[in-house]
Formats: C-alpha cells, structure tokens, sequence
C-alpha cells in the first residue's frame, strides 16, 4: 500500500484553519467582522446578514443562490440563477406577504418543501419578519406533521399542492392555530383544496420595499424538533444572532444555542 503524505507547503490554496490550539489562543471577537452593521448598536437579523446587505451593496449582482435539477425528458439539466438583488426582493416580498396575512414578530412560521427557491425565500422572508421559523422534513408523514404543528403553534405554512394533499389537508382540523397555508406550485390550475392560498399569486401582489423587523440576540429565530423516536419530539430554539462578546463562561471561539424543552413558547 502507498501513503501519500502531503505538508502545508504541498496545497495549492491554505486552508483557514490549521491550528486550532493557536488559533484558539490569539482569537478575539474584535477582530470578528459585524455583519450587521447598518442596522444599528445591539441588532441584527439573520436576514440582513445573509441577504439584505450584499442585496444593497457592491455584491448586489453577484449570484447568491443556484439551483441545479435534472428536469428535462433527457436527462439534461435546469439551471436557475438568483443574484443577491433578485433574492433580496423576492425575500422582501414575502416578508410583506406575511404582514398582510397578520403574521408579524414572533409568529409562528413552517416549511414543508424540498430545497426549492421557495423555501429560501419563505426562511429568510419569515426572518426578515421577525417570526420564528422551523423547517420540516418532507419525508415527515402526517402524524409527526402534525405533533411539530401543535408543539410550536404554527401560524402559517408554506409547503406544495402534493404534500398538502397527501399529509396535511386530513389532519388539519387537528391544528387550531394554522391560519394559513401557502402553495408554491398553484401556478393558476387546480387548487391544492379550500383553506389554501397562492403563494405566488400573493406574492407577485405585494409591494417592493417592506422593511426589515429590528432584532436582537434575545430574539427566537429557529425552532427545530428532535426526531421523537423514543417519545413525544422535543424543542429547541436558537436565537436570532450572536452576541458581539461573549459571556466569560461561554468558550471564546463558540457560543451554545440556548435550548428549551418540549415547546410550548410564550408570546
């Protein structure tokens, strides 16, 4: 057998981190760059991060994001491009979507959508709102759909015509605090059934411009489930950004999510 063995001088680009121990000790959070300058002392967004700052910057016509699927009868590929200024406005336009629908900060706002352009947009639009998001897995069946439904109240839910049908639509009644369901693929045909919305209908009515919901890092963001195989799923949230220094009983080069038990969260 023949061992390649390769030194820091033998790669072509260096990588950024190659000795934690020293890396750990000259670490220094001023030297972290605030990524949320521009909204002002003590807030952040995790939106305004991601997209809201490149959208409005020098970075505006770079791609963002880029969507790759095999959609043609020979197999060939789609290619689809969002630059951070076309992503930036379609996640403006859905944060706008959600305050006409009455759903502001904190609200309780849920996916269930393959990685789609959609679920992107949906994700950082709820976050530019201020609500709190939790993605869930399309593979859920409708049992555990609605167990994660009823733990975090959710207030809306973005998801397609198929997986409505197939897993949402029979235990709807059973999740009082739903309000509203989006469908992505509604694209003028058939609805997905009563009680749901066009996402791009609502999406393509609402007004550029809907601004961005100030938030600190006492604000919940995410909300995630465990997988629940050994009894009811339980919660945990991770707050909307990080603090500038962290406490001296946290690590310097991590902060912990803070984490909560089975979720019932309180306005």
């Amino acid at each position: 057998m023949t061992v390649i063995r390769k030194t820091a001088e033998d790669w072509r680009v260096p990588p950024n981190f190659v000795d934690y121990e020293k890396t750990r000790a000259d670490f220094d959070w001023s030297a972290v760059p605030d990524v949320c300058t521009g909204m002002g002392s003590g807030l952040c967004n995790i939106a305004y991060a991601a997209v809201d700052r490149h959208a409005e910057g020098p970075a505006a016509s770079r791609t963002a994001l880029r969507f790759v699927s095999a959609s043609d009868w020979d197999g060939g590929q789609t290619i689809r491009d969002l630059s951070y200024a076309e992503l930036g406005r379609l996640v403006a336009r859905f944060t706008g979507v959600l305050r006409a629908l009455g759903v502001h900060k904190g609200g309780r706002v849920y996916t269930l959508l393959g990685r789609s352009p959609e679920l992107y947009v949906s994700i950082l639009g709820a976050l530019r709102n201020g609500s709190v998001v939790t993605p869930l897995f399309s593979a859920f069946g409708p049992e555990p759909i609605a167990t994660r439904l009823n733990l975090g109240e959710a207030e809306v839910l973005i998801t397609t015509r198929a997986l409505y049908r197939k897993k949402v639509a029979g235990i709807r009644d059973t999740v009082p605090t739903l309000r509203h369901v989006l469908i992505v693929d509604d694209h003028g045909g058939e609805s997905a059934g009563p009680g749901t919305i066009n996402f791009w209908q609502w999406m393509d009515a609402a007004t550029d411009g809907a601004s961005i919901e100030p938030t600190t890092a006492d604000d919940p963001a995410l909300l995630h489930f465990t997988s629940g195989t050994t009894g009811t799923p339980k919660g945990a949230h991770s707050s909307t950004t990080l603090p500038r220094t962290p406490k001296p009983s946290v690590p310097p080069i991590s902060r912990a999510p803070r984490y909560a038990g089975p979720v019932r969260m309180s306005r």
